[in-house]
């Protein structure tokens, strides 16, 4: 009897070792992941394949040797994405196939700086945890479920994400980002967009968006081809573009107020067919305004003001 207790004890503590190993171990050198829907590969297995990430292309001071965790195509449910493999730091998150249609959240423990090509096929997330760790979203949760955002400080990219998103009503940036590219577009529900920190440039983005109204409350430096065709959009004020307006705003039939508070250099190509715009203030002035306020009935440019 006393041999048959004393085999069983045995048994039980050769599995709860293995068991305890494989969820990290008493050295952490294993991390707890499911292996079917998470594999881990280096940059330069990367490279080596031919596929061109833009994480690496905008980093390439990035070491082969650095660590990527895949999503599979058939990832779904609720995702963790460790900050750790193998006591190596996890880099970016890409995916297998962008779809990835089922998962429902995506969260990213603290450590991981990218995001590419994950989520992007009419997929089923609603929640998404980003770290502060994050400097770079790239073809990301396009035609996602998500109704909510808000970007940590370390964010400095957002490119080709976050379009045809049904659900998304609400945005904040805060700290410094760098460019936002083609990204929150056809996003009708999105009427809350909240800037809290300086921007250097918007490119190609939030064009028919439902954003109301639009406040910078720190300087940006560039705005081009964006906001147009925002039907809800009713004032936009900004305390200074130091580059200028380019080819933005055009086709906003509410968009009643315009106001800058320190002037700008440029506007060009931008505020035309716009119905209902009268209250303008270029604050200080602005450099030089071309091809703009065209189609504008209840406002007209000044000779001072026109180039």
């Amino acid at each position: 009897m006393k041999r048959s207790i004393a085999l069983l004890l045995a048994t039980f503590l050769i599995l709860g070792a293995l068991t305890f190993t494989a969820c990290g171990g008493s050295n952490g050198s294993k991390t707890s992941f499911d292996e079917k829907i998470l594999s881990f590969t280096t940059i330069g297995d990367l490279k080596k394949s031919g596929t061109e990430y833009e994480f690496i292309t905008a980093n390439s001071k990035l070491e082969d040797d650095g660590v990527v965790c895949q999503l599979s195509a058939d990832a779904s449910g609720a995702i963790t994405i460790p900050a750790k493999y193998d006591d190596k730091e996890v880099i970016a998150v890409i995916s297998e196939n962008a779809e990835n249609t089922q998962a429902t959240s995506l969260n990213l423990e603290n450590g991981i700086s990218f995001i590419e090509n994950c989520f992007t096929g009419s997929s089923a997330v609603e929640s998404i945890t980003l770290p502060a760790s994050v400097k770079g979203i790239y073809n990301s949760f396009n035609a996602s479920a998500v109704s909510e955002l808000s970007f940590p400080t370390g964010v400095k990219y957002i490119v080709n994400s976050f379009n045809n998103c049904e659900k998304l009503n609400k945005i904040e940036t805060t700290g410094y980002v760098y460019g936002i590219n083609e990204s929150f577009s056809n996003d009708a529900a999105l009427a809350d967009v909240t800037f809290s920190g300086s921007i250097q440039k918007i490119e190609g983005s939030f064009l028919k968006s439902g954003v109301t109204s639009l406040t910078f409350v720190e300087n940006i430096h560039d705005i081009a081809e964006s906001f147009n065709e925002c039907p809800a959009l009713t004032s936009f004020t900004v305390e200074q573009i130091a580059g200028g307006v380019n080819k933005s705003f055009n086709s906003c039939p509410a968009l009643t107020d315009l106001v800058y508070k320190q002037g700008g250099e440029k506007i060009s190509g931008s505020f035309n067919d716009g119905d209902v715009l009268e209250n303008v203030d270029f604050g200080s002035g602005v450099g030089s305004i071309s091809d703009s306020f065209e189609n504008c009935p209840k406002f007209t440019l000044t000779e001072d003001e026109a180039e």
